[in-house]
């Protein structure tokens, strides 16, 4: 008898917490003065469902409403964020997104949720600001040491702060989009993710199939694809015309480190900043006159990396990734190719030391047989999300559609012509054509 008052006392808790916030006005303020009215709410959630007496903590909700044109019984599309750790509701303001979900009114109301751990959602893992060494960059184990120790002075004080770390995982965050929305009484929802937001995607269809109408993965990321393959990065630069001049200057730089404004830095200087602008179509044209350029002229972009990582580095990225891990086989193909791949570093943060921190990597889940109907969007020149990669994902789904971009980066959402289509598949139409060429 004792532990069924206990249980209906913690369920009485529950429901307490989860509702007793109402909507109250919201107004989204994109970079360039538009404004759109919408609502917001938090929705209260445990930390670690996993774990007995956790605390609760709060996920932000923003809604949009739909138009006049949408249907009055379309289900509400759900924006997954990529990251993990960019909240929605910031990259709402960037005028490319705030045009995407403008445009997603017409399908139906449009809900943005900031990740546990990160934006409007409480507590927001952000670090405290720390120094970090001026040669950080100057070989790949000073960088693998230097971000071990800020995540675990990071890890120390979240903790001691209360914050149990191994609640934030994709578990976690898919759980939390299913309780908004139960929350605000929809029965099924539509998905639009993207990037790292698929793997939330994943989680929801694996668990809560029936409460998802349709799903849009964009530059997708699915169980056991954390880890990127250089050799896929190294043909993008071959593609791009950089390869070459790459592999030059980064052989230069580690035989001899140079001092670059403040820093000193050697090849990992160069391939962080190849990390960061290759997959931006809008980097990429820039990438040649940087690349061969004099080293002096990268010290701002190597202060905005230092930055980051001193002022605004946020635990719950590396949380989330950690958790999510990698199957051996992944680890060991992408072990082999870094021996001898130019983009030797592109899982450099995911080390079994940085991830010790939160317990060790995670074993992503098997993915199933999906009957959703589903659209992917992949860019021909995405290293991360790559057209043989999401080919091989689709063999899971059993209605699906491949939407290929041409010269299209990791970032398709941003198109015009992608958010048409995006919009016609979930309002139940299938896209027109397979093949958009990037402008």
């Amino acid at each position: 008898m004792r532990h069924l008052v206990c249980a209906v006392l913690l369920l009485l808790l529950a429901c307490t917490a989860a509702g007793d916030e109402a909507w109250a006005p919201f107004v989204i303020r994109a970079y360039d003065g538009r404004e759109a009215q919408g609502q917001i709410r938090t929705v209260a959630v445990p930390e670690h469902r996993g774990a007995r007496g956790s605390r609760w903590i709060r996920v932000a909700v923003v809604r949009l409403p739909r138009n006049a044109s949408a249907r009055a019984d379309a289900s509400p599309i759900v924006f997954l964020s990529g990251g993990p750790g960019i909240p929605a509701t910031a990259l709402a303001r960037v005028p490319v997104y705030f045009d995407l979900f403008e445009t997603l009114r017409s399908a139906g109301d449009v809900l943005l949720i900031d990740q546990r751990g990160s934006g409007m959602s409480s507590p927001n893992l952000t670090c405290p600001e720390a120094n970090i060494p001026a040669d950080f960059l100057r070989s790949d184990a000073r960088m693998r040491d230097v971000l071990a120790d800020r995540v675990r002075q990071c890890a120390t004080y979240w903790t001691s702060a209360g914050a149990d770390l191994a609640g934030y995982s994709t578990r976690e965050i898919a759980a939390d989009v299913d309780a908004a929305r139960r929350a605000i009484g929809a029965k099924t929802i539509k998905l639009l993710a993207f990037s790292y937001g698929s793997e939330v995607a994943f989680e929801i269809l694996r668990r809560w199939p029936r409460s998802v109408d349709r799903v849009v993965f964009a530059s997708t990321r699915a169980p056991d694809t954390l880890l990127k393959s250089p050799a896929v990065w190294d043909r993008q630069l071959e593609t791009l015309g950089l390869l070459a001049s790459a592999k030059t200057v980064v052989e230069r730089l580690d035989r001899e480190p140079t001092k670059i404004g403040s820093f000193e830095a050697g090849g990992l200087g160069v391939l962080t900043l190849l990390r960061a602008d290759v997959p931006d179509g809008r980097a990429t044209g820039k990438i040649a006159s940087w690349l061969n350029g004099p080293a002096d002229a990268l010290a701002p972009r190597i202060q905005q990396i230092h930055d980051s990582l001193a002022k605004s580095f946020n635990l719950m990225t590396l949380a989330v990734d950690c958790a999510s891990g990698w199957s051996p086989a992944r680890l060991a193909s992408t072990r082999a190719e870094a021996a001898t791949a130019v983009m030797r570093n592109v899982n450099l943060q995911w080390d079994p030391e940085i991830c010790a921190a939160f317990g060790g990597a995670g074993t992503p889940p098997p993915i199933g047989r999906i009957a959703t109907p589903s659209l992917f969007i992949t860019g021909t020149l995405d290293p991360n999300a790559p057209i043989a990669q999401t080919d091989a994902i689709r063999r899971h789904f059993a209605h699906s559609t491949h939407f290929i971009v041409e010269k299209g980066s990791h970032e398709t959402l941003p198109s015009a012509e992608v958010q048409d289509i995006v919009v016609k598949f979930l309002s139940d139409a299938n896209p027109p054509s397979r093949r958009l060429r990037s402008r």
